[in-house]
């Protein structure tokens, strides 16, 4: 399963719609519950690098040092 990280950033639905075009199976999350079983998994890029760590850390994604849970 590829998981998509929705932490408030980038376009998920043009990702999504592009993954079910091509048939593959996916669920968007941020539970980081669901992330922990993860062997592949899609962080969109964003312009606002400050703005996505902010995220990620409110979301427990990861720590205060940038390292993922």
């Amino acid at each position: 399963m590829l998981y998509i990280i929705d932490y408030g950033m980038g376009n998920l639905g043009s990702v999504g719609n592009m993954l079910k075009k091509v048939g593959s199976k996916f669920l968007i999350t941020s539970n980081p519950r669901e992330l922990e079983k993860v062997t592949k998994l899609i962080l969109l890029g964003v312009g606002a690098f400050d703005n996505a760590m902010k995220n990620l850390k409110e979301l427990g994604l990861i720590n205060s040092n940038g390292i993922w849970h």
